[in-house]
C-alpha cells in the first residue's frame, strides 16, 4: 500500500454584508492533542473494543460543539488507501466514548475531529446556525483494533 498522509481543513459561513465589511479570519482552530484512552493516537496505537476518545479544545476560538467521525481505512483496487466513515457522534464535550462493536479487531482506523463555532443548539437542532458559523476538521494518525 502506497503510504497514506491524513490532513484537516477549516471552513467559514457568513453573510456577504459581513464578508465584505472586514478581512475574512477563521472563527475556530483545530482541536489538538487526540488522544485513546488517554494515550496519543498513533501508528502503534492499539484501541480497546469501546475506547474513549479525547481531546483539547482549539486554541483559537470555543467550540460550541465537536462532530467526530470514525473512519475505517483500507487498500483500494489500485493499492491506495480509502477512508470510509462508519461512525459519527456529535457532542458538546472533548470526549466520546465509542459504543462496543464498531471496531473490529484486525482493522486500521483513523478518527475525524470537527469543532464546530458559531450560534447552534447542538442537543435541540445540531445541523441549524444562526449567522456566522465555521469549522475546523483535524484528523488523527492511523490507529488499529
Amino acid at each position: 500500500m502506497r503510504p497514506l498522509q491524513l490532513g484537516g481543513g477549516l471552513s467559514l459561513a457568513l453573510p456577504l454584508a459581513e464578508a465584505a465589511a472586514a478581512p475574512i479570519a477563521p472563527l475556530i482552530g483545530p482541536a489538538q492533542e487526540l488522544r485513546i484512552d488517554g494515550q496519543p493516537i498513533s501508528a502503534t496505537t492499539r484501541a480497546q473494543d469501546s475506547p474513549t476518545l479525547s481531546w483539547t479544545p482549539p486554541a483559537h476560538g470555543t467550540a460550541a460543539g465537536y462532530g467526530i467521525g470514525i473512519l475505517l481505512l483500507y487498500a483500494d483496487q489500485s493499492g491506495g488507501a480509502t477512508l470510509s466513515e462508519i461512525a459519527e457522534f456529535i457532542t458538546i464535550e472533548p470526549r466520546v466514548q465509542v459504543p462496543p462493536g464498531i471496531l473490529m479487531g484486525g482493522q486500521t482506523y483513523a478518527v475525524a475531529v470537527r469543532a464546530i463555532a458559531g450560534a447552534m443548539d447542538l442537543r435541540g437542532a445540531p445541523n441549524r446556525f444562526a449567522g456566522a458559523h465555521g469549522q475546523s476538521v483535524v484528523l488523527s494518525d492511523p490507529f488499529t483494533r
